[in-house]
């Protein structure tokens, strides 16, 4: 069952994120391509059925429902540990799809 959330970052930015697969599973912090969405976990949900993962995306700036604003490696490093606070995972893996690669990357060195 997805679940989307827009999430307010400390700076006041908002982005949009959504979050498939159980509550209690280890999580996925999945980076979409450039250019995509958050939405594309829909077609990851079927791995979060078939294992017990839970996948969470956000709209990285500018992209989607996320407001845009001029962004690096390291803020969206600093936005993902926001929005898996949001969502209460402090334990996460992280994984990018093409220009997203860059962006797992950056979160997992931080």
């Amino acid at each position: 069952m997805s679940e989307d959330r827009t999430v307010v970052l400390p700076s006041g930015r908002v982005v949009q994120a959504r979050s498939d697969g159980p509550l209690d599973a280890p999580a996925i912090l999945y980076f979409h391509g450039t250019p995509d969405s958050r939405l594309f976990i829909d077609v990851l949900a079927p791995l979060a059925v078939s294992s017990p993962v839970r996948v969470i995306a956000f709209d990285r700036p500018g992209y989607g429902g996320s407001d845009a604003e001029p962004f690096t490696l390291g803020s969206v490093a600093e936005d993902a540990g926001a929005v898996m606070d949001a969502y209460g995972v402090d334990r996460f893996a992280a994984v990018g799809q093409s220009g997203g690669g860059p962006f797992a990357l950056a979160t997992a060195a931080r």
